[in-house]
């Protein structure tokens, strides 16, 4: 599926860690999202034929949560997604320095 909104919190995210995202994802653009392709974020195309669900992600050094809500037709027919993503990963750090204490 392509993405086609973005909004300008996501794309900001997206240019602060464009390094990280690029060491997994080499032709990752952050400035040009909207347009893009979903399967530059998967390694198997067949992604797209399986219920995605709520997942934790690693990113470089980022975690990201994903929350997946899927859009339907009034017919019922899966039209698209939108996906939440929030970045979890000084939540874990601090969770982790609280608990070696």
């Amino acid at each position: 599926g392509k993405i086609v909104y973005c909004n300008p919190a996501m794309i900001a995210f997206f240019g602060k860690h464009a390094k990280e995202f690029r060491q997994q994802f080499p032709n990752f653009s952050g400035e040009q999202m909207v347009g893009a392709t979903l399967s530059q974020f998967h390694r198997n195309d067949q992604w797209k034929e399986r219920n995605v669900d709520d997942t934790r992600i690693r990113i470089g050094s980022l975690t990201i949560d994903l929350k997946v809500n899927r859009i339907h037709d009034a017919a019922g027919k899966r039209i698209g997604m939108i996906t939440e993503w929030h970045d979890v990963s000084a939540e874990l750090s601090a969770m982790r320095e609280v608990t070696a204490v």
